[in-house]
């Protein structure tokens, strides 16, 4: 399952926390973030392998960032600006190979 997120206020670490705890009841394959607004790129991978990318904000505006929250299935993340990225990823249960292009407020996705 594709899951999207109006992440505004996750570029605070406790609320990513609690997104996350959100997302563990929930069976998903990729959850793609929109707005992080952090001010840096973060990149970080938990204790279960999980992947979390947040790209910062566009620099001296308060508007823009996007992201991805998945586990294992993802093959690489390509972000080419705070309101775009690319994220190719196999999904082998219903053997379905799929690409999602993140854009801010839009979500594109080809088979």
């Amino acid at each position: 399952m594709l899951c999207i997120y109006n992440a505004r206020t996750i570029s605070i670490d406790s609320n990513l926390h609690a997104l996350l705890g959100t997302a563990g009841r929930v069976k998903f394959h990729v959850i793609a973030l929109q707005e992080t607004k952090n001010k840096n790129s973060d990149v970080r991978q938990l204790r279960d392998g999980t992947l979390v990318i947040r790209r910062e904000k566009f620099p001296l505006r308060n508007v823009g960032g996007v992201g991805f929250v998945y586990p294992s299935v993802v093959q690489f993340v390509e972000i080419l600006s705070p309101r775009l990225s690319i994220l190719p990823f196999l999904v082998t249960s219903p053997s379905v190979s799929s690409t999602v292009t993140r854009q801010h407020s839009q979500l594109m996705s080809r088979s």
